[in-house]
């Protein structure tokens, strides 16, 4: 299962790489623990949306400046001048 993940995940960041922009859409959840976890999927022209991660927070209050700063080592992850947008959900900390 681990090499048929590492090739997806290769083609899906070579996509990433071919393609002159993305968007990154965020959104925040809690397991059935209570852990809250944060994903992030990237979309690209052209192409399906692809899983990029799942952060946990680790207790981390989720307020605007930390999901900023979430959202920053994403960008700089992917590039700061590929990314064109980001689309989170509609809660009030966004």
């Amino acid at each position: 299962m681990p090499i048929l993940y590492d090739n997806l995940r290769r083609d899906c960041m070579k996509k990433l790489e071919e393609s002159e922009y993305c968007y990154i859409i965020s959104d925040g959840w809690s397991n059935i623990r209570n852990d809250h976890l944060v994903n992030f999927v990237i979309i690209t022209p052209g192409n399906r949306p692809f899983f990029l991660k799942s952060v946990a927070t680790d207790g981390t209050k989720q307020n605007s400046a930390n999901i900023a700063a979430e959202l920053c080592q994403v960008i700089v992850e992917l590039g700061a001048r590929k990314v064109m947008g980001v689309v989170t959900d509609s809660a009030p900390n966004m």
